[in-house]
């Protein structure tokens, strides 16, 4: 790909969830400047922000909102950490590989959009998630189980709003969907978001429980497992190949038109679904 024809954003360190989305803010912007695929995920990621903020604010969903906000700061800027490495890399900084695998992907044709939030999915839920965790919570990590599992609840209650949006930029997206009854699809999105928020949590324990002189190693292994899983989703295999080629055929090449189209009600969260609480 071309360099950019402005400098990427090194986005500075965020203490609140008030600088997340306004980072996220910045890093759209610049992507639809450039017609960058780094923008998709960031949409996603700002919708699920000003949700969990309002649930923060709200004051009646988590056990303990102050924690909880901490740790959707710490979480969100493992994203910016690993960004600034690959836009703006400084000596011995780099990204773990799983975020390699995503950011070095947008460069590649082939891989639709769904493929390319799935590798970030991928890199912030299966590494990025139970480190953020681990760290909020190590000496007492139980007591902030329940609140984990609704984060998640508040993330899944957004995803069908990520599809809403998809379908408009990726006609067979849409085909699919309307070929999915609700309940199925808020099933499987269920099923599918509650396996990683377990391993993710079983993570978060391990990282936790271990002496901390052993956090990089087993960071680093987790780190390689989710990168051979990035693999998959930008190479999937037999069926799921041929249903990305399909999809592919009608979808919107128009970058920044399509993060645009991602971004625009996401200042609006979803309620929470009751068919996502644990």
């Amino acid at each position: 790909m071309p360099p950019p024809a402005t400098t990427p954003p090194r986005l500075p360190t965020a203490t609140t969830l008030t600088e997340v989305i306004a980072n996220f803010d910045t890093v759209i912007a610049w992507a639809i400047q450039e017609s960058s695929g780094i923008g998709y995920f960031p949409t996603v990621y700002r919708r699920a922000t000003i949700a969990i903020d309002a649930a923060v604010r709200d004051g009646t969903s988590f056990e303990h909102p102050d924690v909880m906000a901490r740790f959707a700061v710490i979480f969100s800027q493992r994203y910016f950490d690993a960004l600034n490495a690959y836009l703006n890399p400084r000596p011995f900084e780099r990204p773990t590989n799983v975020w390699l695998w995503h950011f070095v992907g947008l460069e590649y044709d082939e891989p639709i959009i769904f493929q390319h939030l799935l590798t970030a999915v991928d890199a912030h839920v299966n590494l990025d998630l139970g480190v953020a965790a681990s760290q909020v919570g190590r000496g007492d990590m139980p007591d902030l189980h329940d609140d984990f599992n609704m984060v998640n609840t508040i993330l899944a209650s957004q995803v069908q709003a990520v599809f809403d949006a998809l379908g408009d930029v990726s006609p067979n997206v849409k085909k699919i969907r309307d070929a999915i009854p609700d309940s199925v699809e808020v099933s499987s999105i269920n099923e599918l978001l509650q396996a990683f928020r377990d391993l993710a949590w079983k993570f978060a324990i391990a990282l936790a429980d271990d002496p901390p002189e052993r956090f990089q190693e087993l960071v680093d292994q987790h780190d390689a497992w989710a990168s051979v899983l990035a693999t998959k989703y930008l190479y999937p295999p037999g069926r799921l190949g041929a249903c990305a080629r399909w999809i592919a055929e009608k979808e919107s090449h128009d970058v920044a038109a399509v993060i645009t189209r991602l971004n625009a009600d996401a200042h609006v969260p979803r309620p929470v679904n009751p068919a996502f609480l644990a």
